[in-house]
């Protein structure tokens, strides 16, 4: 079982600073494989700091892969290495394909502002657990990276099962990680409503009060460094966020309370809308906001809104982890899971995958860019690095 020859080309389809849009050609003749693996590479190998790329199905002789438009091109790199994939196997031997020169020498600078995104942590009651393992690993993360760090924001699932003592574990590992750790902030989520039939009102005063959050209502916002974040949240138990009129009324008043419009305004909603990020497609049956048609309403009125979306779990090594901005809805993120993960196989086996993601978000004047992060292998994910730009809104 062999390929008799392999080769890989890169095109870049752009001239804007970083950005990795283009397409990466790979023609192999012999046993082909179902897949291909290719990481960011320099003279001296793979780039140790990151992850694959995304997984990339072998169409036939010829393989055209289109690299997700405003990906960012890590600085180091000047080459892609491209390996078949044989029953889960790399090849012993890869090809490369050069990045024009020169396209990974650039410098932001230092950003104005980081931050840190992260979803679905279900601490559970053991604090041994790998659940809440996860969690504190996390928090050292972003010690060592991000010391600055303005806020670790969390898109719902706080609580495995809504009991009260699994607030207070998060609140124990939050206090174990010490001063140096960034503050933590908390969207509800459906599992933080529990799954018997306590009373909505009572699950909902548990979650205030184990986040020491002051709102009287699963919706929120606060201002932070400058900066508008926005918490949503459903209104009734169960796995699809209920929003009321009120909530929808809320919204359309806080988004435009001292809007800049080349400044992003950061948006939590624990459930994703449908057929808009990994884990929301219909076939995936993660979806799930009754009231999309209304949000997306309003949302569209704000094109520089940053949007999570969490509940999934799914994996931020896919092809659609970010949904940039388009004539319907602000730029939107697939946030992944600090508790497991899942991906499309996951979705037939109904067995979650050990791992921990999240995401860094650095901001500056005129762009944001996010690096998506695996926490329990202490690597960037290659597939998701973006540049949002804030340039081009009036």
């Amino acid at each position: 079982m062999e390929i008799k020859t392999m080769t890989a080309v890169y095109e870049r389809m752009t001239d804007k600073t970083g950005y990795a849009d283009g397409t990466l050609t790979i023609r192999a003749e012999g046993t082909l494989p179902k897949e291909y693996r290719a990481y960011w590479a320099n003279e001296a190998g793979t780039l140790v700091d990151y992850t694959a790329f995304a997984p990339i199905a072998c169409s036939g002789e010829t393989t055209v892969y289109a690299l997700v438009p405003s990906t960012l091109i890590p600085t180091g790199a000047d080459r892609i290495l491209v390996y078949a994939v044989y029953d889960g196997e790399e090849s012993d031997e890869c090809v490369c394909a050069m990045l024009p020169d020169g396209v990974s020498d650039y410098d932001f600078g230092k950003a104005d502002y980081e931050l840190q995104v992260q979803s679905d942590i279900h601490i559970t009651l053991d604090q041994n657990h790998v659940h809440n393992r996860h969690f504190a690993n996390t928090l050292e993360d972003i010690k060592r990276i991000s010391p600055d760090s303005i806020g670790l924001f969390i898109n719902g699932d706080t609580g495995d099962s809504a009991d009260p003592q699994q607030y207070e574990n998060a609140q124990e590992i939050i206090r174990n990680a010490g001063d140096a750790a960034p503050p933590v902030f908390f969207a509800i989520g459906n599992h933080d409503l529990g799954f018997d039939d306590t009373p909505y009102e009572i699950r909902l005063a548990n979650f205030l009060k184990g986040t020491n959050n002051d709102a009287d209502t699963p919706y929120y916002d606060r201002w932070v460094a400058g900066l508008h974040f926005v918490f949503l949240g459903g209104e009734k138990p169960g796995c699809h966020a209920w929003l009321s009129e009120a909530q929808l009324g809320w919204l359309e008043e806080t988004l435009a309370e001292n809007r800049d419009p080349n400044r992003p305004i950061y948006v939590f909603l624990h459930q994703g809308m449908m057929d808009t990020v990994a884990g929301t497609f219909e076939y995936q049956h993660w979806h799930g906001v009754t009231q999309t048609t209304e949000l997306a309403a309003i949302l569209k009125k704000y094109p520089e809104v940053i949007l999570f979306s969490g509940h999934s779990h799914w994996v931020m090594n896919s092809l659609h982890t970010m949904k940039l901005r388009d004539e319907n809805l602000p730029t939107i993120f697939n946030t992944s899971s600090g508790g497991y993960l899942w991906d499309d196989e996951a979705e037939i086996t109904h067995k979650g995958i050990t791992g921990s993601e999240g995401y860094y978000f650095y901001g500056y004047k005129d762009k944001v860019i996010a690096r998506g992060r695996d926490f329990e292998a202490g690597k960037w994910i290659a597939s998701a690095q973006f540049i949002v730009e804030y340039s081009d809104l009036t």
